[in-house]
């Protein structure tokens, strides 16, 4: 499989090196018919000529564009040609062939890890197998693995800048769930100074570039606290200033209240820009009523420059509804360099 070490090490140098500069050669003759519908492909490849890990990325999203009739959330990203720069999840696969960990755990008895999987390649997660290895002990969630072609897993926040203590690890059985009614799982429940990050991701927006992310987060266990996001901020774990983070979060806080009040109790689905939560404009928004169902999707899409939109909706059913789209001045120029999923509020993320 893809994600073993020693498969990855052997199509780098095996495979991908000799095989780049037969493929410069091959792409730049697009007079041939034959290579017209792959010349994309191909292009992304060459593209990597000089970064061997990138050309193995791109083979495997290749291949996953060609994915079809998936219901998972990545191949149909990829398939739409906006692929999953990060997929995580602790209860379900987000592609249908991926097969590898899922996330970590670590026991409190003696502290070894075990790496948990899904059931089937694309399938939910193999809950069992925690229970098994942490039976009479507490286990934490050490490690998020990341699904995508990018393995930029997460790892429990070190601190740093404004926030120099570091985080703890979620308890890793605190909140269990069935998937379908039937398949046993757990979320991840963030209480107090919980939260994971990796300052080191690759293929994550920078310098203003468009973007866009979404979680599904529980709507019922929440509260104001800062600050529950998952997106992009700074690599160095500090506030390098407003607009310098590109984060979906869902919470009670209402940022602006002081100016305009938020509308209804909330949770309401907000970016996260570095010293402000926006739910719409610069202020309140009328439209974004919040969210309090047992799971919510969030979505926040940008350009990275000066337009956002906002989405949030029910998780077990329905669709999402924007909440917010419109311009605002308060990202232009901004420089979003790392990616974190941090959590200070008591709220679960599943």
């Amino acid at each position: 499989m893809l994600w073993d070490l020693e498969t990855y090490n052997w199509l780098t140098n095996s495979v991908m090196n000799p095989a780049i500069a037969w493929l410069g050669t091959l792409a730049v003759q697009t007079t041939w018919p034959w290579i017209q519908p792959y010349y994309a492909k191909l292009a992304a490849l060459v593209g990597n000529w000089a970064n061997p890990a990138g050309a193995v990325q791109a083979v495997v999203l290749a291949y996953r564009q060609t994915v079809s009739a998936s219901t998972l959330p990545c191949d149909n990203l990829d398939a739409s040609g906006a692929p999953c720069a990060d997929a995580y999840s602790p209860t379900r696969a987000l592609y249908s062939t991926y097969n590898g960990p899922m996330y970590q755990v670590t026991r409190a008895s003696d502290g070894t890890t075990k790496d948990i999987y899904p059931l089937d390649p694309g399938g939910d997660v193999d809950a069992a197998a925690q229970d098994s290895f942490c039976f009479g002990t507490t286990c934490t969630i050490t490690k998020v693995y990341d699904e995508s072609p990018d393995w930029d897993d997460l790892t429990v926040s070190q601190g740093g800048g404004a926030a120099p203590s570091p985080d703890h690890p979620v308890y890793a059985a605190a909140l269990p769930i069935q998937i379908g009614g039937t398949n046993e799982a757990y979320g991840m429940d963030f209480t107090g100074a919980m939260g994971y990050r990796d300052n080191s991701a690759q293929n994550t927006a920078t310098d203003g570039e468009q973007e866009g992310m979404y979680m599904v987060a529980s709507g019922t266990n929440v509260n104001n606290g800062c600050c529950f996001d998952f997106g992009n901020a700074e690599t160095s774990s500090d506030d390098k200033g407003a607009g310098h983070m590109d984060a979906v979060n869902l919470s009670t806080t209402c940022f602006f209240e002081s100016v305009a009040p938020c509308t209804g109790s909330g949770p309401w689905v907000q970016a996260d820009l570095e010293n402000g939560l926006y739910n719409g404009g610069n202020g309140s928004n009328a439209a974004n009523t919040g969210n309090n169902s047992d799971f919510v999707t969030a979505v926040l899409n940008n350009d990275g420059q000066a337009n956002y939109e906002l989405e949030g909706g029910n998780a077990q059913s329905g669709g999402v509804a924007g909440v917010f789209n419109n311009s605002i001045k308060r990202i232009k120029g901004d420089k979003i360099e790392g990616f974190e999923s941090k959590a200070k509020s008591e709220r679960p993320w599943v």
